[in-house]
């Protein structure tokens, strides 16, 4: 922090930070992430600090990225100060769909594909994942591919299912003519 800088008084700190996944408590990755998040919103103090590492991760991304808004944006309207790392793009949108809410990012070298550690304030940090998979060894075909398959749209759940149910209906109607004949 900077000279000058205050902070508020908290009654309550809480961390979701980490993977405490539990085979003998029957508890995923998602289950454990979710059922200590429920358990920090039932103690919420009157003015609460908390940190959300990856928040809500470890399930569908779609399902993941509504459950974390939904929390934050209850949050939001509670006397809680809310820290999030997140991945999910919905979730770096919500600073220009409702108020209270700030992105910061990370400055990344490009060059180095390393932090800076410089915060950057009011935009949102990118994922880089497959640069940085590249980085640590993933072969370069493997990650050429995964960029053709971003930048072309496909491979998108949405496509997928799309042509499962476009499949589906041409299934279904030969099944009727085979069924006239």
């Amino acid at each position: 922090a900077g000279p000058g800088t205050v902070l508020p008084f908290f009654d309550r700190i809480a961390s979701e930070i980490g993977d405490q996944q539990s085979i003998a408590q029957n508890l995923s990755s998602f289950s454990s992430h979710a059922s200590h998040v429920a358990e920090i919103l039932k103690n919420l103090g009157t003015r609460s600090l908390l940190l959300f590492d990856e928040f809500m991760t470890g399930t569908d991304p779609e399902e993941g990225a509504a459950l974390a808004e939904s929390v934050l944006s209850d949050l939001a309207t509670r006397d809680a100060l809310a820290f999030v790392t997140t991945h999910y793009g919905p979730l770096k949108l919500l600073s220009k769909k409702c108020p209270g809410f700030l992105n910061v990012a990370v400055e990344f070298d490009w060059e180095r594909l390393a932090p800076t550690f410089r915060l950057l304030t009011g935009i949102p940090g990118s994922s880089l994942g497959i640069d940085i998979a590249r980085r640590f060894g993933m072969p370069e075909p493997l990650t050429q591919r995964a960029r053709e398959v971003i930048d072309s749209g496909k491979g998108t759940l949405n496509e997928m299912i799309a042509d499962v149910e476009a499949e589906l209906v041409r299934v279904r109607r030969e099944r009727e003519e085979l069924d006239q004949l």
